[in-house]
């Protein structure tokens, strides 16, 4: 749990100081938290740093990432690169992949489909897949020490409400003119697919859930990257719109989980799950314009006598 201090710090006797000190105390005597620290910290391998100038929030895992060791693969093995792993190469194939899965979920997007993918082929992989291994463990790496990447929470540009939920009524009118003035908040779920590009003529799928001001269904905006993934697509399917159509159903099952989350933070659980997601600004992106053709084209249905 981060919690943040105003933008800017308030006196200690003015209202805004004594706000957040009621917040704060009611935080503390709902949730049981041991520890408790300041701008930077480590929790399970993952280094979480707030900036006071801007109050930004990177992540990394670069401790973790640094203790990463390649599988040594004999000279004699390597220019076999078709032979089936032994039962010693297997497991050390699985291990790294294992290990890689750790920064692919919490701090590495982009590592995703490698993940997804080696662990799709640990049944079947061969040397040239091992070698493989190694590389996407030296491009973590690089990632990480070298380029310095991060998963970055940037602050949103411009005035941005941080009541994200959409109400038809506000009886205090005042404050819905102020709100209606600045920029509004909202879910964004993007998604793409690959059509039998995968071991056994396999489908890939991946997603990303994002969180930004509503300008980004239209134009570029500074985005918070929730939740992404990439993996197989469980059911065998006959053309790229059916890829496409079982990312689209993924991405957009996970913003509604996202959605109604972000409502209960708000407000609550007042309410039956579809309502609440509902009360929250969401946007579904896709590239395919067949699917996109699909969804939006309006089709009618005769019945002969």
């Amino acid at each position: 749990m981060i919690r943040r201090p105003p933008r800017s710090t308030p006196k200690p006797s003015s209202a805004a100081s004594d706000v957040y000190k009621r917040q704060i105390d009611k935080t503390l005597k709902r949730f049981n938290i041991g520890k408790q620290f300041g701008w930077e910290f480590d929790f399970l391998g993952r280094r979480v740093k707030q900036f006071p100038y801007d109050f930004r929030i990177e992540i990394d895992m670069d401790k973790y990432i640094t203790s990463l060791e390649k599988v040594k693969i004999p000279t004699a093995r390597r220019n076999q690169p078709n032979s089936t792993l032994n039962e010693k190469e297997k497991h050390d194939y699985r291990s790294i992949v294992g290990q890689l899965a750790e920064p692919s979920r919490n701090v590495m997007p982009q590592l995703s489909y490698h993940v997804s993918d080696l662990q799709q082929k640990a049944s079947i992989a061969s040397v040239h897949d091992l070698h493989h291994n190694n590389k996407v463990t030296e491009w973590a790496k690089k990632w990480a020490l070298e380029d310095k990447q991060k998963l970055k929470f940037l602050p949103f540009k411009g005035d941005v409400c941080v009541n994200i939920v959409h109400t038809e009524y506000d009886p205090k009118h005042r404050r819905r003119r102020q709100l209606d003035g600045m920029k509004k908040l909202g879910l964004v779920a993007v998604r793409d697919a690959s059509f039998a590009g995968q071991p056994d003529d396999g489908s890939q799928a991946g997603y990303v859930i994002l969180l930004s001001d509503t300008a980004l269904y239209d134009k570029p905006a500074v985005t918070h990257l929730l939740e992404w993934h990439s993996g197989k697509i469980h059911r065998k399917v006959a053309s790229t719109l059916a890829a496409e159509g079982n990312a689209a159903s993924q991405a957009y099952d996970r913003a509604m989980w996202a959605r109604a989350i972000c409502y209960e933070i708000e407000k609550g659980r007042d309410a039956y799950w579809e309502e609440m997601c509902n009360k929250i600004p969401f946007c579904l992106g896709t590239d395919c314009k067949s699917l996109n053709d699909t969804v939006i084209t309006v089709s009618y249905t005769h019945l002969r006598a």
